[in-house]
């Protein structure tokens, strides 16, 4: 679900003016919008500024009887100039609430800056990376969801089966950070999004990963993205496979292990 720029004013508000001595010594309180006004996505970046712009305008540029003072920041999208960004609004600017950025690894940098900063509130843009809240988390970076599923939610059930189906039932109360590396692959299995979900896992975790990928019910769907080609044949129904930076094969397993190129170049004359 898409939150505009005029939600995330409001939260951040929620969040930031909680601070007692969020206010300048002038009454005002500064915030910064992190946009991507530079690259391939200028105009998604222009259109949340004028959504906060509207937003602002709309309550009057006023909040709890301050005067917000905003101050832009542009990134390209990536997140070395997001978090260049960031810096340069809080470490020069003195914005002690930050919005955004955009893009997911963006998200997940500017995350790690705000780990670094305690005394600012960072309100999550529009990058939807769950990771952010998953690793890592720093306490004072907000990312909003506006479905809040009740514990008799049917979405809280269907939760409840993915658990199950990833053999993480006893873990289920516990924070993510204290899972080893082998449950952080197990709970990625979840995520649908699997970046190569068998690397650094031993021959034993492989084969696990394997039998749990392959029980899974179909209401779980998955994509995954793997270099260990025994292992993605074993776990996907339909293969794209690239070589050199270029779509090489595309088919149903049986057709990528068959083909006489891959063989050559990638399986070796065991298989066939």
């Amino acid at each position: 679900m898409k939150l505009h720029r005029r939600t995330l004013l409001v939260l951040a508000l929620a969040t930031g003016l909680t601070a007692p001595t969020l206010a300048l010594a002038d009454g005002t309180i500064k915030i910064g919008s992190l946009a991507t006004l530079e690259g391939p996505f200028t105009v998604l970046g222009q259109d949340s500024m004028r959504g906060l712009e509207m937003a602002l305008k709309e309550y009057g540029g006023m909040a709890g009887g301050m005067k917000i003072k905003l101050v832009q920041g542009s990134s390209d999208a990536s997140p070395d100039s997001a978090v260049k960004a960031a810096r340069k609004l809080v470490e020069q600017d003195g914005v002690q609430i930050l919005i955004g950025p955009l893009s997911g690894d963006e998200g997940l940098a500017v995350n790690d800056y705000a780990n670094t900063q305690p005394n600012v509130t960072f309100v999550n843009g529009t990058s939807a990376a769950q990771v952010t809240a998953l690793r890592d988390p720093a306490p004072n970076f907000f990312r909003f969801s506006l479905l809040r599923p009740s514990p008799r939610d049917e979405t809280m059930a269907q939760a409840s089966r993915i658990i199950h189906a990833v053999h993480l039932d006893s873990l289920s109360s516990r924070k993510e950070a204290s899972l080893s590396h082998g449950e952080h692959r197990q709970l990625e299995l979840a995520l649908a999004l699997l970046d190569e979900p068998a690397a650094g896992l031993s021959p034993a975790e492989r084969r696990g990963l394997v039998a749990i990928l392959n029980a899974l019910p179909s209401l779980i769907g998955h994509i995954i993205i793997e270099h260990d080609l025994d292992v993605a044949l074993k776990v996907s129904s339909f293969v794209t496979m690239m070589h050199n930076g270029r779509i090489f094969k595309v088919g149903t397993p049986e057709e990528i292990e068959s083909d006489p190129q891959v063989q050559a170049i990638y399986l070796g004359s065991g298989h066939g």
